[in-house]
């Protein structure tokens, strides 16, 4: 049996998202490491992307888009 269709393109994309969305944030954590100086406050600075995230679905939750 082969699946295509878009079961296909999401199997496709997630395997592209396995390997770029390390490398993307292994990026940043080098750039914000070497614009501050120290690897501890890049890491703090991307320990905070979680909060970031939950609070813009917040925003759009009281704004009534979600």
């Amino acid at each position: 049996m082969a699946w295509g269709g878009q079961f296909e393109n999401l199997d496709r994309a997630r395997r592209r998202l396995r390997l770029i969305l390390p490398v993307t944030v292994g990026i940043i954590f080098a750039l914000l490491s070497w614009m501050f100086g120290e690897a501890r406050h890049a890491g703090v600075v991307l320990l905070n992307v979680p909060f970031s995230m939950v609070g813009g679905v917040v925003a759009l939750y009281l704004r009534d888009i979600i």
